[in-house]
């Protein structure tokens, strides 16, 4: 559970939240006494358990004369409810602390409009009465609020890679780009070694290749496949029979899914290859029976075609829903999807100021600004000035940099930069700008390759594109 508020300039102190059932007449006084029974629901608990226990609250660190640092606009309190269940309600009680009342009030701003509890803000919220009370309510007159009724509804989670970092952190960052346009996803290289020194490249070996006289099939634990967690937001499967677990990936793309490292096949209660969208794909679907499912909480995925290495992992989860009348397929709604992209590791990055900071953003240092300068180089233009051909200007102010990184390459591809005419590119080399022309081809490096480049202006006539803005881009080339 995630719950998030703009916190205005000049409020400190802390907030503390808890977590209610919907019938706790202490957080939610009824009209009438609660009458609610059946599964959902636990009537009157003094509040969800939080896991790992206590209660979350926030500190807020903000001054009058702006926000600090290390402040944040959005603060954000985490819960993990514990034994949570598909379809248990709850509410969320905020209640502020000392440090509030003398800097922030919960009501009213100068404008008449209510600030941290705006319904526009964070959904909406309910006052509760102040019982007036100083013994238990520090900032007393400050009025504590209560949220609407909120149910948890399940959700699934499949994480890998995504950063390229080796590991699978599960982290923020990983979610935010596991499949975002801008980044590459994670790289599943072609598995075309041979660990098992048997004569036979890896990637042809499984259970139902076609092996040579005197060779036959042994299981190793290869260790070029990429793992991939499945998992889901929720323990408890209680009244969840009808739902269903799924994994679809497209099939033909250069990629193999397994069970395990030794590429035994994954077993589910039902698999079924359909066509969407022009492709084939491969359909894996566990069903949750007597509040139980068999799904894999990983899997792995293997390179087996270099010229065709990528797809979108979907894992979703659905509600079966029975033929009406009976006899006929069921049909299946979403509930709940998330997905990630696997790519050839040979990827290319082209970066120049598209955000106009001053600088070219370092995902190793700025991730959150590298990310958004991608987003922004083809739809934002960076300028740049032409200033003549008999210019006086020095040429750091003519020039821009650019930056090229190339990553995961390996022997026998090559690369090349094309640009408009109006542009003329310069690649630093040993110290020197040394003139590009578009027809030169770099042999790519083992690797991670960095090229540092000036763009310089040299006209302002026709492009050839509709836009009228000249570009720059790269060209892989494979052997």
């Amino acid at each position: 559970v995630e719950l998030g508020a703009p916190v205005p300039e000049g409020m400190v102190g802390t907030v503390h939240l808890v977590w209610f059932d919907p019938d706790n007449t202490v957080a939610n006084v009824p009209s009438a006494p609660p009458a609610n029974t059946g599964h959902g629901i636990r009537d009157n608990a003094a509040s969800l358990v939080a896991a790992g226990g206590g209660l979350p609250g926030f500190s807020l660190d903000f001054t009058t004369e702006g926000p600090s640092p290390n402040s944040h606009w959005m603060k954000k309190a985490y819960l993990a409810i514990e034994d949570a269940r598909y379809g248990d309600n709850f509410i969320v009680a905020v209640h502020p602390h000392s440090g509030i009342a003398e800097t922030f009030e919960f009501r009213d701003d100068g404008s008449g409009n209510l600030v941290l509890m705006h319904p526009n803000n964070t959904g909406l919220w309910t006052p509760l009465p102040d019982d007036n009370d100083p013994n238990d309510d520090p900032a007393d007159g400050v009025q504590d609020h209560r949220t609407s009724v909120l149910t948890i509804i399940p959700s699934v989670d499949i994480d890998t890679d995504s950063d390229n970092t080796g590991t699978i952190d599960r982290s923020d960052r990983e979610e935010e780009i596991e499949n975002e346009a801008a980044y590459s996803g994670t790289w599943v290289a072609w598995n075309g070694d041979d660990d098992n020194e048997n004569g036979i490249a890896d990637y042809l070996e499984n259970a139902e290749y076609e092996y040579p006289p005197g060779i036959s099939w042994v299981p190793f634990t290869d260790d070029d496949l990429v793992p991939v967690v499945l998992d889901r937001g929720f323990e408890d499967l209680s009244g969840m029979d009808d739902f269903v677990f799924e994994l679809k990936v497209t099939l033909g793309r250069g990629l193999s899914c397994w069970l395990d490292p030794e590429k035994t096949p994954i077993s589910a209660d039902e698999y079924e290859t359909i066509t969407e969208g022009g492709n084939q794909k491969g359909v894996y679907r566990w069903f949750v029976s007597s509040e139980a499912v068999s799904y894999p909480p990983l899997i792995y995925v293997e390179g087996i075609d270099p010229g065709a290495l990528t797809d979108t992992l979907m894992w979703r989860l659905l509600k079966r829903i029975p033929s009406d009348p009976p006899g006929g397929d069921p049909t299946y709604e979403l509930i709940h999807e998330d997905t990630v992209k696997m790519t050839d590791p040979w990827a290319v990055d082209l970066d120049i100021d598209s955000d106009n900071n001053g600088y070219i953003n370092d995902p190793g240092k700025n991730a959150a600004a590298a990310l958004k300068e991608d987003q922004m180089e083809e739809s934002v233009p960076k300028p740049i000035t032409f200033f003549g051909n008999d210019s006086p200007h020095p040429v750091s102010a003519r020039r821009i940099p650019a930056t090229l990184r190339i990553t995961n390459s390996v022997s026998g591809r090559q690369w090349s930069i094309h640009y408009t005419p109006n542009l003329k590119v310069y690649r630093e080399e040993n110290g020197q700008l040394v003139h590009e022309p578009t027809t030169t081809l770099h042999p790519a490096q083992t690797g991670t390759q960095v090229v540092s480049y000036w763009v310089e202006a040299i006209g302002s006539g026709p492009t050839g594109f509709p836009s009228g803005l000249d570009k720059i881009h790269v060209v892989l080339w494979d052997s």
